[in-house]
């Protein structure tokens, strides 16, 4: 028994040491429709093998038309067909264990949906790591360390849900801050009450007159 119930100790151990997983993503995760939106993809490097170079293909729903220009020591590649981007490849100097690196470019949601990104992580030791699966799910089981991981999606909606989440974001912000307001006012009433209860108890006759006798 004893010896179980260290081994179950020493399993919960590891599953609290193991460090979180990191993905490519692509951000920001929503945009409007028909907006030319700056994309960031965040590239990770997990386990112990640098990245030297990915590759990422483009959502037909997103027309990508410019590249910023890479962080030092990297290049970018497009990759055209029909006179439209459809990918781009990147590479340079590695990027090592518990590092990330991010590639900005520019593009036009044109329809409303969710676009998946799929990506192709070139590792130093020559393998390559796919983010080409469908979206995680909650209850999912485990897959192994060469299967694909979950593609980056952006969810792209239109002007009307757009605008309708900004205004509830401010109903949210000002009811907040009406909150925050109606607090401090509350503080300094009930401070000023206080206050002017001090005052009055301070202003009082140190002893009052004696009752007059009866006649």
């Amino acid at each position: 028994m004893r010896h179980a119930l260290r081994f179950l100790i020493g399993l919960a151990s590891l599953a609290v040491a193991a460090p979180a997983v990191a993905h490519v993503d692509v951000l920001p995760s929503e945009v409007t429709v028909g907006e030319a939106q700056r994309f960031t993809i965040r590239v990770p490097t997990e386990g112990e093998v640098a990245t030297t170079s990915l590759r990422i293909t483009f959502p037909a729903d997103v027309i990508v038309y410019s590249f910023a220009t890479p962080p030092a020591g990297w290049t970018v590649k497009p990759v055209e067909a029909g006179g439209t981007y459809t990918a781009a490849e990147y590479r340079g100097s590695p990027v090592g264990p518990d590092r990330f690196i991010e590639f900005e470019f520019l593009g036009n949601p044109r329809a409303v949906g969710a676009t998946s990104w799929p990506v192709l992580q070139r590792l130093a030791d020559g393998k390559v790591k796919r983010w080409t699966g469908p979206p995680e799910t909650e209850g999912a089981p485990e897959t192994g360390v060469d299967a694909p991981g979950p593609a980056a999606i952006v969810n792209i909606r239109d002007a009307e849900a757009a605008t309708a989440s900004a205004a509830t974001e401010t109903t949210k912000r000002t009811s907040s801050s009406a909150g925050i307001w109606l607090g401090v006012v509350a503080v300094a009433f009930s401070a000023l009450a206080a206050l002017m209860t001090g005052l009055l108890w301070s202003s009082r006759p140190a002893k009052l007159p004696e009752d007059e006798p009866a006649t």
